[in-house]
């Protein structure tokens, strides 16, 4: 869990960044609605990322008072996140995300191993195309994704569900649609499942170009796979608040 002392950071950067600053250069951005289960305010939304092995950031973090709108700070050893984006009475919001040299090191790693061990199912990895090319390290647990959005709250940091249509947080495993994620790449990659352990179970087949890239995982009602694709084109997405980090 994330302290109280981390919390006021990020509420002191949604300020700063609510507030502008010095004209900065800024990453794609993403733009959707944020909500609450339980219909608590959602004041803030950033991007949340994670390095399977520590190392030392290579983050530009101004300092208090020059926040720039996707600025990387470090939450704990290889967790980041970036500095918030003010979510409007209505839900909305406009996040920016981080430039490529705003990336802490060890959040990238080699594209072959993005998924880690293919989620441990034996007899199952992913191929990379290009083997120099790094991408973002990925978690998909139950819709919620690594790097992925979180959520500043009254009651503190939480991790969120990314779809495109409503989605009962309670009940994950029966939602029909697209749980949305983003995936960074340093060059381009194709990256394909392979192995008759990942048959049935999970199906993944990206082309990625350089930067962040938006991505979709689905799951097969009748057997479960799980597959993940590039999403060419993205509905209104709905950030949904799932608790604490």
């Amino acid at each position: 869990m994330v302290g109280r002392a981390r919390i006021l950071l990020f509420l002191a950067s949604l300020t700063l960044v609510a507030c502008g600053g010095p004209q900065v250069a800024v990453g794609p951005l993403v733009t959707g609605t944020a909500v609450d289960p339980d219909g608590a305010a959602v004041l803030g939304v950033g991007l949340l990322l994670f390095g399977p092995e520590v190392a030392p950031t290579t983050a530009a973090v101004r300092g208090a008072g020059a926040l720039a709108p996707a600025d990387v700070l470090e939450l704990g050893d290889g967790i980041y996140a970036t500095s918030t984006a003010p979510v409007a009475a209505d839900g909305g919001f406009r996040l920016h995300l981080p430039l490529g040299d705003e990336l802490p090191d060890g959040v990238l790693v080699a594209a072959a191993g993005f998924l880690g061990d293919a989620f441990g199912l034996a007899g199952c990895s992913v191929s990379a195309s290009n083997d120099t090319a790094r991408v973002s390290a990925h978690r998909f647990d139950e819709g919620r994704s690594l790097p992925g959005i979180y959520a500043v709250t009254a009651a503190g940091l939480a991790r969120t569900v990314v779809t495109e249509a409503p989605v009962d947080v309670d009940d994950l495993t029966g939602f029909g649609g697209r749980f949305v994620a983003w995936l960074y790449a340093d060059q381009a990659v194709a990256l394909q499942s392979v192995g008759v352990g990942c048959i049935d179970t999970l199906d993944v087949g990206l082309t990625l170009a350089p930067g962040w890239n938006a991505v979709g995982w689905t799951r097969d009602p009748a057997t479960g796979e799980l597959r993940l694709r590039k999403a060419s084109t993205l509905g209104d997405l709905i950030v949904t608040a799932t608790g604490g980090l």
